[in-house]
Parts: structure tokens; C-alpha cells; sequence
């Protein structure tokens, strides 16, 4: 059974999709899409560019722009659709999957440019996400770090605090040695001495010298609880691929490679497939 289509069914199809208006949008310029389509050109964005007369809208404030009623009238009135039968229903399906793909290799060929830059800004934001990923990574390795320092710093404190005699006993051994220093100096200044106590003096002074360093390298280790934290530096270098590594893969050669196998299969079948004049634009591009 066929079905013959009413003389408005072209007015019912929305210019951008094709497809019959789900709800007819009127634009600032007067033409009308589908609000599918209208939420795909507006979404996240403040203003866009009217695929019909080429001109910069403003995004609608509310979320949509108001229904085209003469058209929603329209449709409430054109005859619905019959089926028709398995094979022709496929085939429509099958049409309307086809036009589907015409539209959008249509939209990517008026609109390279921005498919590349969409493209490249998606690259750009996951370097950038790796790197902040990288950094916040980096900040909370360096808070652990000087948490950890800072337990040692805390405990070694607390420890000298704690070890009132200890301390005490150290004072004393210096105090000593400091009057041993000031009666040697007192015996300097005098106008006669006896060089044997002077020898046995400098002997003493060179022992309690290497005493002195004896306890202050003990001091050292006790106020440091006994412990000897350095911090050793990561020696890795951090180059240009700390964050990862671009992957290219030619796709041109294999691409024309298999479409060449196509071609020379389907001539072999039909015995012909382009002019004559093919083989004077073989040098050229093909993209896909």
C-alpha cells in the first residue's frame, strides 16, 4: 500500500534535520528548527550561529524560543502515517539513516573549522587536567613529607625538655672547663711560671678540648633522640613527557590503501567506475 504524502509535508520537516518538527522553534530571524535541534546548537553556550541565515542569536534566556503555532497547527492537521508494509518501513528507516549522516558530513564540511578547534581544545583540557592532577598529586606528597619532619621536630623537643638532668650534668662539665681556662689565664699574665706546669697545663687543655667535642657530639645526639634524618633529593629529571606522550598514527596511507582495494575490486566487477580522466588527478588529496 502506498502513501501519498499531503502537499504540506515538506513544511512539517525542520530544514536543519529533516526529520518531522517535534516541537516547532521560532527563531530571532523568523525561520524555525526542531527544538532537538535548536537545544544541540544553544547548549552551554550564551549566543550561536543561525545554521539558516548564518547570523549570531542570542541563546534563549528561558531555555527555548517560543512554539511556531501556524506549524504545530499544521502538524495537528496533516495525516498521519500508514504502514506500508516490513519492506518499505525498512527502507524508510534505512532513508532517513542516510539523509541522517548527509546532514552531518554536510554540518562538517561547512564546519571544519570549528570541528578542529573542538577537537584540540578537548586535548588541550586533558593536558591541563593531567598537570593540575599532577600538582595536587605533588602538594599532598610535600604535606606529608613536612608532617612527618615536623613529629621528629615535636619529639626531639619534648625529649630535651624531659632530660632536666642530663642537661644539668653537661652544664656542670663545662663549667669546669671554664675554670680551668680562667686560672690558666691567670697564670699567663703572671711575669714568672714554670714551664713544667705549662707543658702539663697544654696537655690537659688538648684533653679537655677533645672531651668537650666527645660531649657536645653526645649532646647532639641526644637532643636529637638519638636519630639522623636527612632528606634524600629524587635524582628522576622531569621532562617533557611527565604527563603523558601524544600518539599520531597516519591515517591517510591506509585509509587511501583500502579505498584504492575498493576501487580496483568494484571496477573488476562493473568493468568501470570513473572516467578516463581519473588518472590525471591522482597526485590529489583524499580526505576522510
Amino acid at each position: 500500500m502506498y502513501f501519498e504524502q499531503s502537499e504540506i509535508t515538506n513544511e512539517l520537516q525542520c530544514p536543519q534535520c529533516k526529520e518531522q518538527y517535534d516541537s516547532p522553534r521560532m527563531l530571532p530571524c523568523g525561520e524555525t528548527i526542531c527544538e532537538t535541534c535548536l537545544k544541540s546548537l544553544t547548549v552551554k553556550k550564551e549566543e550561536f550561529k543561525c545554521p539558516l541565515c548564518n547570523e549570531i542569536h542570542e541563546s534563549p534566556k528561558n531555555g527555548s524560543f517560543p512554539i511556531n503555532k501556524v506549524i504545530l497547527n499544521l502538524l495537528k492537521k496533516a495525516p498521519k502515517k500508514i504502514f506500508r508494509g516490513e519492506i518499505l518501513e525498512t527502507f524508510d528507516v534505512k532513508l532517513k539513516q542516510l539523509q541522517s549522516k548527509i546532514n552531518e558530513f554536510e554540518k562538517d564540511l561547512s564546519n571544519g573549522t570549528d570541528k578542529v578547534v573542538e577537537y584540540y581544545s578537548d586535548l588541550k583540557n586533558e593536558i591541563q587536567l593531567a598537570s593540575e592532577l599532577a600538582i595536587e598529586q605533588i602538594k599532598d606528597i610535600n604535606v606529608k613529607l613536612i608532617y612527618q619532619i615536623e613529629l621528629f621536630e615535636k619529639e626531639c623537643i619534648e625529649n630535651y625538655k624531659k632530660n632536666k638532668d642530663e642537661k644539668l650534668n653537661l652544664t656542670n662539665k663545662i663549667k669546669k672547663t671554664n675554670e680551668f681556662v680562667n686560672k690558666c689565664k691567670h697564670s699567663l699574665n703572671k711575669s714568672e711560671f714554670n714551664e713544667n706546669q705549662i707543658k702539663i697545663d697544654t696537655k690537659e687543655c688538648e684533653q679537655m678540648q677533645k672531651r668537650l667535642e666527645d660531649l657536645q657530639s653526645d649532646f647532639n645526639d641526644f637532643i636529637f633522640n638519638f636519630k639522623q634524618i636527612t632528606f634524600q633529593k629524587n635524582l628522576l629529571k622531569i621532562d617533557e613527557n611527565v604527563l603523558g606522550t601524544f600518539k599520531i598514527t597516519e591515517l591517510i596511507a591506509s585509509k587511501t590503501k583500502n579505498i584504492q582495494g575498493k576501487e580496483k575490486s568494484q571496477q573488476n566487477e562493473k568493468g568501470f567506475l570513473f572516467s578516463s580522466n581519473t588518472n590525471k588527478t591522482s597526485n590529489s588529496k583524499i580526505f576522510y
